[in-house]
């Protein structure tokens, strides 16, 4: 392999501070980390874990970025406030992490004056709640878009009932048009599973 020469880079003594190349790989390394989290915080987390399918390092690299562009006011005062009653079910737990998100933690705790597992532990529950509205607003579009489509079904009843009086039961009309219905019921059984399960609509049908 060919030696690459060094001097067409540009290495200056700013090569190891934060937004450097090598700070930033550094960041993306993975450390196993105890944190304290309360009954509610584990709650959230687990939640956060099973419904979205995403890893514990990437809900804290999640609220790290969050509390880097907005919300950390909130989550400040949250932490500021933390209850008794959360203190009182707080478990030790190790979790592998990003090095980054643990330097950041660090360092907001110590920029606000806070326990840094507690602004973890009320960071993960507003995360929670953030999605959660997010999720809850979808539904609702998704409730308003199903009654839209149950009208369409009553309309393509009523439009079978209209081609039956005129075409024989094997007509190909009306076999490509139960083909329509079909379409139509599953897409309403699909939107109906996602409003009360969770269900990811599959945009194939």
């Amino acid at each position: 392999m060919a030696k690459r020469n060094r001097d067409v880079l540009e290495v200056d003594d700013g090569f190891l501070s934060e937004k450097s190349p090598k700070a930033g790989l550094i960041d993306r390394q993975s450390v196993r980390t105890t944190f304290n989290l309360s009954a509610g915080g584990r709650e959230d987390l687990a939640w956060l874990v099973k419904h979205h399918k995403i890893s514990v390092k990437g809900v804290i690299d999640y609220l790290v970025t969050l509390m880097e562009s907005q919300h950390s006011d909130t989550i400040v005062k949250l932490a500021k406030q933390y209850s008794k009653e959360r203190e009182g079910t707080l478990t030790r737990k190790t979790h592998v992490i990003s090095r980054g998100s643990v330097r950041k933690l660090n360092a907001m705790a110590r920029k606000h004056n806070v326990k840094r597992d507690s602004l973890l532990d009320e960071g993960i529950s507003v995360v929670r709640l953030l999605i959660e509205s997010v999720i809850e607003k979808e539904k609702e579009r998704n409730r308003k878009a199903v009654t839209i489509i149950e009208r369409l079904a009553d309309e393509a009843e009523a439009t079978r009932s209209a081609l039956e009086k005129f075409l024989d039961a094997d007509d190909i009309i009306l076999e490509r048009f139960g083909v329509i219905e079909i379409v139509i019921d599953n897409l309403t059984m699909a939107i109906e599973k996602n409003i009360h399960n969770d269900t990811p609509i599959d945009p194939l049908g």
